[in-house]
């Protein structure tokens, strides 16, 4: 058994977040970048059972290893409580427990770990953080799952396009700034029906490959077909439109 970081908590992606704010935390507050953390407004309340940043405690359970589950927080700033909650299939809103995690005031980051043990009925897991007369600096912050000996997972992302330079070198630009740093275990292959991509895009991460104008279909296949050139260079394909608006913290 060991424990892995599973999901990071966000707060914004490259969606429009004055519009799509709920998606990440709601509440009464505000967060808003500095450098590579978050601050949270002072006398503010953030509630976490949101789209991106609860767990899905039920698939995990079910079609995962995992067997325990914790929030890791990394905090500075004013003083903070921290409540775990619970979401059902049934719940409109995150149930939060009575009792809370208090956090002091202090210039020096300070990490918690704090252990989830979830009910039977629960879906999701949450948490909930209230400020008081100073702004909290947010760091690292994430789930963690402790779960059996990982398997050993390569990705192939496939993605096939038509003249929407555009739309393809955006997603080039998320999966180069926001996941390929982080996860090695991946490989974008971008199937160019145009020829119209300037090949200095691709990169050890990433192939731009020029292709005849065989449609999405012949694209997809020709995607998987680079791929599985090499005999187990990767253990799964994920077929990708050119198009889509992604989070690569997904």
């Amino acid at each position: 058994m060991g424990k892995i970081k599973f999901a990071n908590i966000i707060f914004e992606n490259s969606l429009q977040e004055d519009r799509h704010s709920r998606l990440f935390y709601r509440g009464s507050g505000q967060a808003w970048k500095d450098g590579e953390t978050y601050l949270l407004s002072a006398n503010s309340f953030f509630d976490f059972t949101t789209y991106f940043n609860s767990l899905s405690v039920a698939k995990l359970r079910l079609y995962t290893t995992a067997s325990s589950f914790s929030l890791h927080l990394e905090l500075r700033g004013g003083k903070c409580e921290i409540q775990k909650g619970r979401a059902g299939n049934f719940s409109h809103n995150g149930e939060f427990e009575k009792e809370e995690v208090s956090v002091p005031s202090s210039q020096e980051w300070q990490s918690f770990s704090i252990p989830f043990i979830p009910k039977e009925s629960d879906v999701l897991l949450s948490f909930a953080l209230k400020t008081h007369e100073e702004k909290v600096e947010v760091g690292q912050c994430y789930w963690e799952l402790e779960v059996e000996e990982k398997e050993d997972t390569r990705l192939a992302i496939v993605s096939t396009t038509f003249k929407k330079e555009a739309y393809i070198q955006k997603t080039i630009k998320a999966l180069k700034e926001d996941f390929f740093k982080d996860f090695g275990n991946c490989h974008l292959f971008v199937i160019d029906n145009g020829r119209s991509l300037d090949p200095s895009l691709g990169d050890e991460n990433i192939s731009i490959i020029a292709n005849p104008n065989v449609g999405g279909s012949g694209g997809f296949a020709r995607g998987m077909l680079e791929a599985t050139k090499k005999e187990g260079e990767f253990t799964h394909v994920l077929l990708m439109d050119d198009d889509v608006e992604i989070c690569p913290e997904s």
